[in-house]
């Protein structure tokens, strides 16, 4: 993905560094930093959207050189002599103007971001920094390094700290206005360029002030989305409070219908969700993705159904008298709301719903837990299924406990780095996911703080879970001399005394 993201001191996480792949599983005990730092990676991929340039900026003077190489773009020029795309001259005074436009839209992107985990977790971000006792004025930031383009920022999280205090690196000028000026595909460029011009108020100005008015839709249409063209399109978080929800969803949506019709009349007092959960609820009262409510991708949908057949259940939707959706789920039993059925449906429902409505092959998705519940069978299906997706395009950030879900990763790694041509057949195609698409973090808390280590490894072990070998060593040990006991309790006991 070309992003590299570190937490130091915030939350539970003393030092947690991450450079993201297409799968990312994060493991490790208990209240260690997992779900904490996959939610922040979650709320930075989404913190995009709130970099855009403002509306000044669109007034900022568009240099002359700039205009300059626009308007040669679009002379015709000999295909045998002069195919080649001319590249911008980059004077000091270019630099500058390019580099005061991207620490601009990167301080807006840090400014976004601390705003994100605020709201996520529904604290000041006073709150939010690591208490550390005697070493309280121990630095705290998140850092995001990006290599495609290069650009870095290191946004503080310390007391008194504002977005103009963020450490920034901006991509290199040349590469980044050749990105935003010269489109790869010129002849649409031209085409897109004489729409510009002859449009009936532009073709009452003169050429020069043309230029400049496609230089400014230029900047404006592509000046942020060339730093963050490795994002995702949209992010969707499935919170481990997820099944809770989906129990309850239904009060919370009718309470507040019914504290609604008292605006007005007297106080409405209803204690808000933290952000995560507020997301997910929105999700589940409204999953279809109205942006594009006829993009269902096949091979999702198809997950979709792999899935609902494991279930046993068919997981829809449907309106209510209020005109809000109901999820339900169908099975050969008949048609029941999620208080009535197992807590497997209720886990693995929403994830049916993305994968039906919400989710895209260059999207992301955060979930914490998916063997959650699970019998360790459909835990193996589901990590299948998620590999599957990823293979798809789809990025997946996901928390776990298993070492069911992870040996199964592993294995499907395996399977690619053999490319076993009979891998189909065994339940699993050959996957286009390579071994470097994959990482891993295995968290540990120590006496000051969690921290993560990197728990990638090789083709043969893809992922150290060490830490669930390690419990299975410690029962073994445990279970091996009170067996041996019981045997030779047994084999010595009188005849008449065994039961």
């Amino acid at each position: 993905m070309s992003v590299t993201v570190e937490v130091v001191n915030i939350g539970p996480i003393r030092r947690a560094k991450l450079e993201l792949g297409r799968l990312n599983v994060l493991m490790g005990d208990n209240n260690t930093g997992k779900t904490f730092f996959a939610t922040i990676l979650h709320r930075i991929l989404m913190a995009d959207v709130n970099a855009y340039f403002p509306p000044k900026m669109r007034k900022k003077q568009i240099p002359d050189v700039v205009k300059e190489h626009v308007g040669s773009l679009l002379t015709p020029r000999d295909s045998e002599h002069d195919s080649a795309t001319p590249r911008i001259t980059v004077t000091d005074e270019l630099q500058m103007w390019a580099n005061e436009i991207n620490r601009s839209t990167l301080v807006r992107f840090g400014d976004a971001v601390r705003n994100a985990v605020s709201y996520a977790y529904g604290v000041p971000l006073r709150n939010l920094r690591r208490q550390v006792g005697k070493d309280a004025g121990r630095e705290a930031h998140i850092s995001v390094t990006c290599s495609d383009p290069a650009w870095h920022i290191e946004i503080p999280f310390t007391h008194g700290s504002d977005e103009g205090d963020s450490k920034i690196v901006c991509p290199e000028p040349q590469s980044w206005l050749q990105d935003v000026f010269v489109p790869e595909d010129l002849q649409n460029y031209q085409a897109e360029a004489e729409r510009l011009m002859l449009d009936s108020k532009a073709s009452e100005r003169s050429a020069s002030d043309r230029i400049d008015t496609l230089c400014r839709h230029l900047l404006f249409m592509r000046g942020d989305t060339q730093l963050f063209r490795v994002w995702p399109n949209s992010c969707l978080h499935l919170p481990s409070e997820r099944g809770g929800i989906m129990q309850g969803y239904r009060s919370i949506a009718s309470a507040a219908l019914k504290k609604s019709s008292l605006a007005g009349l007297e106080p409405i007092e209803i204690e808000p969700l933290d952000g995560t959960s507020r997301d997910f609820l929105s999700f589940i009262l409204n999953p279809k993705n109205e942006s594009s409510p006829n993009a269902v991708d096949a091979e999702f949908a198809g997950s979709a159904n792999r899935i609902e057949a494991a279930l046993g259940a068919e997981i829809d939707i449907a309106q209510n008298q209020y005109g809000l959706d109901r999820v339900l789920a169908e099975t050969t039993e008949g048609q029941f709301e999620f208080n009535q059925v197992s807590s497997m449906i209720t886990e693995l429902s929403s994830l049916v719903l993305a994968l039906k409505y919400r989710l895209g092959n260059s999207d992301y998705l955060t979930i914490d837990e998916p063997e959650a519940h699970l019998h360790p069978a459909l835990q193996i299906e589901i990590a299948r299924g998620l590999f599957e997706l990823v293979d798809a395009g789809l990025s997946v950030t996901l928390t776990t406990h298993s070492d069911y879900f992870v040996e199964q990763i592993k294995n499907a790694v395996r399977m690619h780095e053999l490319s076993l041509e009979n891998a189909a057949g065994d339940g699993m195609r050959v996957s286009h996911t390579y071994r470097q698409d994959v990482r891993a973090l295995l968290f540990v808390r120590t006496d000051d703080g969690c921290i993560a280590n990197d728990a990638t490894g090789d083709a043969v072990d893809p992922i150290d879970e060490s830490t669930f070998a390690e419990a299975t060593r410690s029962q073994y040990e445990e279970s091996t001399p009170l067996i041996s006991q019981l045997l030779e309790l047994r084999d010595t006991a009188p005849t008449a005394g065994r039961s």
